[in-house]
């Protein structure tokens, strides 16, 4: 059922945002005529209503057709290309001992929506190739439900930091976005999404911080909900 959902949801989505893209372009199309037959009206010939261009329609479909190309890709293959973007960071107050300390940090793991563990393997060797100090994981760990990460869970848990592995909850980890049988299930499937964190290694930080220490001096690394 989770699967069927899945499929309609994201069919629904590439038709609908296709549909509003090809209604913009022949939008477009109509104000560019409407302002050539207005100002007809100062022409000696008088008003003329302009009809649509069949190239410009035949050009709006081309744009409904890769949007839903685009989108089909995204679903299918674009998830797994993972990109490595590197940024350094300047604090004046930084402690000596953290310069050139490095973190990798990844967000909006959306479990629910893997299909190739063997791709996902890939993301988790590139993250552990960064032999980064400190990880950090910033939210939306699955879709909707908790039991979205346990196909995965031996992945993700081979992550590791020489400072430790820290994680928060997004959005979508709260279990919002479906209906569920009662107020109950809905509990008790965001505990057993923070149970997943701890079986991933990852220290889940909810309105709180700790300190990370590094020769006698420290920084402060804080987590909150969403």
């Amino acid at each position: 059922m989770g699967k069927f959902f899945q499929i309609i949801t994201h069919a629904f989505l590439i038709v609908f945002t296709a549909e509003v893209v090809f209604a913009f372009f022949l939008l477009v199309g109509d104000l560019f005529r409407l302002v050539l037959s207005i100002s007809s009206n100062f022409q000696p010939d008088g008003f003329q209503v302009l009809g649509r261009s069949i190239y410009w329609v035949d050009f709006a479909f081309v744009m409904f057709c890769l949007t839903v190309l685009l989108f089909i890709f995204g679903i299918t293959r674009g998830k797994y290309a993972y990109r490595v973007i590197k940024h350094s960071l300047y604090f004046d107050d930084l402690p000596n001992s953290f310069d050139g300390f490095t973190i990798t940090q990844i967000s909006d793991i959306h479990a629910g929506s893997f299909t190739k563990p063997k791709q996902v393997q890939k993301g988790i060797d590139l993250i552990n190739a960064q032999k980064s100090d400190l990880f950090v994981f910033t939210g939306d760990l699955v879709n909707n439900a908790a039991s979205e990460i346990v196909p995965y869970i031996g992945h993700f848990s081979q992550i590791k930091a020489p400072f430790g592995q820290f994680s928060v909850l997004g959005n979508h980890d709260y279990g919002d976005y479906i209906k569920w049988p009662s107020e109950a299930d809905k509990i008790k499937n965001l505990q057993q999404l923070k149970s997943y964190h701890a079986e991933l290694g990852f220290k889940l930080l909810l309105d709180e911080h700790v300190e990370i220490t590094k020769n006698g001096e420290k920084i402060i690394l804080a987590g909150i909900e969403n």
